[in-house]
């Protein structure tokens, strides 16, 4: 499984169809601004505002800000475990899920769940290829398709679920979760059922 798509088509054409068709946030930035230019709309205006949220506005490296901020949720994940309720991890789990756009009181539109779809596609197709998934017994022994897909499936829940729930942030994080789920479900082969068992429902 490879994490990124490979465009085949011109990013304008059936607008905004193609948008995420590319691994150049130079050339995506691109095509926003020429539709910007060319007729204002404020959907374009607004992924323009999603595109510097999660890649920031310099020219040179711009990484992933929304693989970032999961990475640090996932480490936060794994090293609370049952740990009471802190208002300083609080504080930390908020300034994260911020980091997605997530405001308390706002509902995501439709251009950031599409930025978050993308994001999720991108960050389960990362695990499926990497090793850390793929392998055990430090990185000496390959594990199944369905161990890695269940180790997905768990991290997914641990880091989006249950470490908000431990801060009393689960309400605020449920519209990215769901996002992640759904995209885990259409991507993965029985991922229902792996959410399922992980403790989905």
């Amino acid at each position: 499984m490879h994490m990124f798509r490979t465009p085949d088509k011109n990013l304008l054409e059936e607008w905004p169809a193609h948008y995420f068709d590319t691994d150049d946030i130079a050339e995506r930035e691109a095509a926003l601004n020429k539709r910007i230019a060319e007729a204002g709309d404020p959907d374009d205006l607004r992924r323009m505002e999603i595109l510097h949220l999660r890649y920031g506005t310099g020219k040179r490296q711009r990484p992933d800000g929304f693989m970032r901020a999961w990475l640090m949720l996932k480490v936060m994940a794994v090293n609370s475990g049952n740990s009471p309720f802190s208002r300083k991890r609080h504080q930390e789990v908020y300034a994260l899920l911020e980091s997605f756009g997530i405001r308390e009181g706002e509902t995501p539109d439709e251009m950031l769940i599409a930025e978050w779809r993308d994001f999720s596609s991108r960050m389960i197709r990362a695990c499926a290829d990497d090793r850390a998934y793929r392998t055990t017994g430090f990185g000496l022994v390959p594990v199944s398709e369905e161990h890695t897909a269940r180790h997905i499936a768990e991290d997914i829940l641990k880091t989006m679920k249950d470490l908000p729930a431990s801060c009393g942030l689960e309400r605020l994080a449920d519209p990215l979760y769901l996002v992640l789920t759904e995209t885990y479900a259409e991507l993965i082969e029985h991922g229902e059922q792996y959410l399922k068992q992980a403790g989905r429902r």
